[in-house]
C-alpha cells in the first residue's frame, strides 16, 4: 500500500503542540535559545509593511530589512529580550526608508542621483524622526546605491530647567507616602527619582523582573540585579501583585 506523499493537507493540526512542546523542552534543556515572541513577529510584521510597497521600492529594502536592521537586532539581543525602545526604533527606520523613497518616486529621481542638499532639504522639511533615514542612507552607501551621503545630527537644545534637590526630595516622598496617586505613578516615579531609570527601560520591566526572596527585593535591569530599598520595594512588590491580579 503506498504512502500519500506529505502535504498541508495530510499533516494533521493536533502534531503542532508536539512540536511547540518539543521546542519548548529544548529551550528548558539549554540546547536552543529562549524564544522571544517579540523578536520573532517583528521579520513577520516587516514583510507585512513591504508587501504594500510598490515593487522597486521593496527590491531596495528588502535587503536593507534583513540583512541590515534585523540581523543587527538579532545579533545585539542574541542574549538578552528585545526592548520596546528597539522595536519601535526597527519599525521608525523601515518606515523612513520607505518614506524617503516614495518622495524620490514622486520628484522622478533615482536613489543613485540623490544629492547632499536635496536630502538635507528633506530633512528639514519634516518632522525630527526623518533622521532615522540614517540607517537606510548608511546601508545603501555600502552596498554603493548612494554617493556619499551623510545625514546630519538633530540639533537638540541643551536642558535649562533643572530640579533641585529639595525638589526632588520632595517628589521622592509624594511617590513613597501619598496614597492619593495611582500606584503605577508612584512606583515609576520613585524608581525614576531615586534610581534615575528612564521612562522607556520602566515600561519593559514585568512581573518576571521582580526578583522577590522575601528578605530583599531587587529588579532584574538586563541582567544586572538591582536591590531595592524597603520603602520602593513595598511599591513594586504592591505593583507586581496588582499587574498579577488583573
Amino acid at each position: 500500500m503506498r504512502r500519500s506523499p506529505t502535504n498541508s493537507s495530510t499533516i494533521s493540526p493536533t502534531r503542532r503542540p508536539l512540536a511547540t512542546s518539543a521546542t519548548s523542552f529544548l529551550v528548558v534543556a539549554a540546547v536552543l535559545p529562549p524564544r522571544d515572541d517579540r523578536l520573532e513577529a517583528l521579520p513577520r510584521w516587516a514583510d507585512a509593511l513591504l508587501a504594500q510597497a510598490p515593487l522597486p521600492q521593496r527590491q531596495l529594502v528588502t535587503p536593507f530589512t534583513h540583512w541590515y536592521l534585523l540581523h543587527r537586532i538579532r545579533r545585539a539581543h542574541r542574549y538578552l529580550p528585545l526592548r520596546a525602545s528597539t522595536r519601535h526604533q526597527m519599525r521608525s527606520r523601515l518606515r523612513r526608508a520607505l518614506e524617503r523613497l516614495a518622495w524620490l518616486d514622486e520628484h522622478g529621481t533615482a536613489l543613485g542621483e540623490l544629492t547632499q542638499p536635496e536630502l538635507e532639504m528633506w530633512l528639514e522639511e519634516g518632522a525630527v524622526e526623518r533622521r532615522e533615514v540614517r540607517a537606510f542612507v548608511t546601508s545603501a552607501r555600502g552596498r554603493s546605491l548612494v554617493g556619499e551621503l551623510v545625514v546630519p545630527r538633530a540639533r537638540i537644545a541643551a536642558p535649562t530647567v533643572f530640579m533641585t534637590d529639595e525638589e526632588q526630595a520632595e517628589q521622592l516622598h509624594r511617590c513613597l507616602g501619598d496614597d492619593s496617586l495611582p500606584l503605577d505613578v508612584r512606583t515609576a516615579g520613585a524608581l525614576t527619582l531615586l534610581f534615575g531609570l528612564q521612562h522607556t527601560r520602566l515600561l519593559e520591566l514585568t512581573v518576571r523582573d521582580v526578583i522577590d526572596d522575601n528578605a530583599m527585593v531587587a529588579l532584574n535591569l538586563a541582567g544586572h540585579r538591582l536591590p531595592l530599598p524597603p520603602e520602593v520595594a513595598r511599591l513594586v512588590r504592591a505593583q507586581r501583585d496588582q499587574c498579577q491580579a488583573r
